[in-house]
C-alpha cells in the first residue's frame, strides 16, 4: 500500500516538474523560439518518462525475482517535442536611392558678372567724343572685351571667340561713325547668333548693304530697310515709343526713354535708316516716326525672340543720359535672352 502511495506521489511530482518545464516554454511565445532550449526540454521529458517507467517496474517486481535488463525505451517511448516556429528570414533593407545632386545655375545677377561681352564701338576714332556704350558698361560694372574701332581685332575675335575660344554671350556692334565696315562681318555675326549669342547692332547705313551679307538676317527678322533723310529741322529727329507696344527694352531697368529732344551731330541729310515690317518674321518695332504706326518707319526693333536688337539712328543725336539709359536696357535684356537659353 505504501508502495502504491509512493509511486503515486512520485508520479504527481514528476508531472508537476513536466508541467513546469512545458509552461516555461509557453511563456516565451512573444519571442522567437530557441531551438537549443526546445531540444533540451525534449531530452528532459524523455529521460523523466524513462525514469518513471523504471521506478514503477522496480517497485512492483518481487524481491526474489532477478531483474531483467531494462528495455531500450527510446525505441518505444516517443519524446514529447515542443513545436517550434522558425524565425522569419531577415531581408536586408536596400539603402535609399540618393537623388542626383546637380549644381543649380546661378541667378541672372550673378551670371551676368561673368558674361563674355565683345564691344566694337567705332566712335573711339572721333576725338573728344564720349563713348556712350563703353560708359554704360562701366556704369553697370559688367566685364567686356573692348577692341575700339580695330577691325582687324574685331575679325580675330569673331573668328576665334573669347579667351580660350569661349563663345561670346553678347556682341555689340556700335557702328556710329561715318566709316563703314565690310559686309563679311555680318556673316560672322550670323554664325554667332546661330550658336545662341545675343547681338546689338547700331548702324546708320544698313540701306546701303541690305542686299548684301546682312540680307539673311533681315529676311529672318522680317525687316525692310530704307534710308531716312532730314530737311535740317530738329523735328526730323523726333522719335516716339509706339502706342501699345510693350517690351522690357522700353521699361527695364530704365522705365522712361524719350527720343523727342534730338540735335544734329552728324550729316543733316543722312539721319540713318527706317525699318518697315514685312510680316515674314517676328520683328517688333519699338520706337518710330509715327506714334500710331507699329509696322512702318521704325528706328528701334527687336527680333529672333529678342536675340537681336537693331538701332538705325546715331546715339549721339540724343542726350547722353537718355542714350546711356537706352543702352543699359539693350544690354540687360540681350543678356537675359542669352541667359534663358544658356
Amino acid at each position: 500500500m505504501r508502495t502504491k502511495k509512493y509511486i503515486g506521489s512520485l508520479l504527481v511530482g514528476l508531472f508537476i516538474i513536466l508541467f513546469f518545464l512545458l509552461g516555461c516554454s509557453g511563456f516565451q511565445s512573444n519571442t522567437n523560439p530557441n531551438p537549443v532550449e526546445s531540444t533540451l526540454t525534449s531530452i528532459v521529458v524523455e529521460q523523466t518518462v524513462i525514469s518513471l517507467q523504471q521506478t514503477k517496474t522496480a517497485m512492483s517486481r518481487p524481491a526474489n525475482v532477478s531483474q531483467p535488463e531494462p528495455e531500450n525505451l527510446s525505441s518505444t517511448v516517443q519524446p514529447v517535442v515542443v513545436a517550434t516556429i522558425a524565425p522569419a528570414p531577415v531581408i536586408p533593407q536596400e539603402e535609399p536611392t540618393q537623388p542626383l545632386i546637380t549644381p543649380q545655375s546661378p541667378d541672372f545677377d550673378t551670371w551676368k558678372q561673368t558674361a563674355r561681352i565683345l564691344l566694337y564701338e567705332d566712335i573711339v576714332g572721333v576725338p573728344k567724343v564720349r563713348r556712350f556704350v563703353k560708359d554704360t558698361l562701366d556704369k553697370i560694372a559688367l566685364p567686356y572685351t573692348d577692341i575700339g574701332n580695330a577691325q582687324g581685332w574685331l575679325k580675330d575675335r569673331l573668328l576665334y571667340g573669347g579667351e580660350g575660344g569661349q563663345p561670346w554671350d553678347l556682341i555689340i556692334f556700335a557702328v556710329e561713325n561715318r566709316a563703314q565696315i565690310s559686309g563679311e562681318f555680318f556673316d560672322y555675326l550670323s554664325n554667332w547668333m546661330d550658336q545662341g549669342t545675343s547681338v546689338i547692332i547700331e548702324a546708320w547705313y544698313l540701306d546701303k548693304i541690305s542686299e548684301g551679307k546682312i540680307r539673311p538676317i533681315l529676311q529672318e527678322c522680317g525687316i525692310y530697310i530704307k534710308n531716312y533723310s532730314g530737311g535740317g529741322s530738329n523735328m526730323d529727329l523726333v522719335l516716339w515709343p509706339l502706342v501699345d507696344t510693350v517690351h522690357p527694352i522700353l521699361t527695364e531697368p530704365n522705365n522712361y526713354l524719350s527720343f523727342t529732344k534730338g540735335a544734329y551731330f552728324w550729316d543733316k541729310k543722312d539721319l540713318g535708316d527706317m525699318m518697315d515690317l514685312t510680316g515674314n518674321g517676328d520683328a517688333m518695332l519699338l520706337v518710330g516716326r509715327k506714334v500710331t504706326d507699329k509696322t512702318h518707319n521704325g528706328a528701334l526693333a527687336v527680333c529672333m525672340g529678342g536675340q537681336l536688337t537693331m538701332q538705325t539712328f546715331s546715339s549721339h543725336t540724343y542726350p547722353r543720359e537718355i542714350m546711356e539709359g537706352a543702352w543699359e536696357n539693350y544690354i540687360i535684356n540681350a543678356l537675359k535672352v542669352r541667359y534663358s537659353g544658356h
